[in-house]
């Protein structure tokens, strides 16, 4: 079964709750024949960025220069 851009943005929103929404993000791009859209990246970096909050929030976030 080839794994399609609405099922991996159904499975993207879903790992948003189960806490590891970056490895569902590379087990789709794991998949034969599923290319990345724009769509997902764009998701993949607005939960990135809800988690970045949440750890701000919680004073576990430590702003570092690289």
């Amino acid at each position: 079964m080839q794994l399609s851009h609405g099922l991996a943005g159904k499975l993207l929103h879903g790992s948003r709750m189960t806490g590891n929404p970056l490895g569902a993000f590379r087990w789709a791009a794991s998949r034969p024949g599923y290319n990345r859209s724009r769509q997902a990246y764009d998701m993949m970096v607005d939960i990135l960025a809800r988690v970045m909050r949440r750890f701000a929030g919680a004073g576990k976030w430590e702003n570092e220069d690289f």
